[in-house]
């Protein structure tokens, strides 16, 4: 795997008699980094290629960064740190914004409110918002 797969940066083989021919293996494209498990695999190498070759061309990784900006209710905010998110090709992202009372924001750190991130209408990514100012 690590000289006949492109990307390929881990592996760990393993037999027992239950669990039979097994391997762990890992590779990364592009900043994305998938880890696959075969167990009782008699082709565990072809196997392993092809369930990374499906997770390369199927997902692709995006990134939040700490200078992409929100308007919680009047105030400008950020997340507090950088975040990757998986997702399949061709999925659309929509965001909503919830701002916070005062009785939350004391709750969460003094954040103003948090960004939800949907994909098909389901909940993959939820962080805290904070403003670019001190108040």
């Amino acid at each position: 795997m690590l000289y006949n797969y492109e990307g390929a940066n881990g592996i760990k083989t393993g037999y027992t008699v239950k669990a039979g021919r097994c391997l762990v293996s890992s590779a990364e494209r592009g900043g994305m980094d998938i880890v696959c498990v075969v167990l009782n695999c008699y082709d565990m190498y072809e196997r392993s290629q092809a369930i990374l070759n499906d997770c390369f061309s199927g997902y692709n990784l995006a990134r939040i960064d700490t200078d992409k900006y929100f308007m919680c209710g009047k105030v400008l905010c950020k997340i507090s740190k950088p975040c990757n998110i998986v997702l399949k090709k061709g999925e659309k992202l929509s965001y909503k914004i919830i701002s916070y009372n005062r009785a939350q924001q004391e709750k969460n750190d003094g954040a103003e409110g948090k960004i939800q991130i949907l994909a098909q209408n389901n909940l993959i990514f939820e962080a805290n918002l904070y403003s670019i100012v001190n108040r």
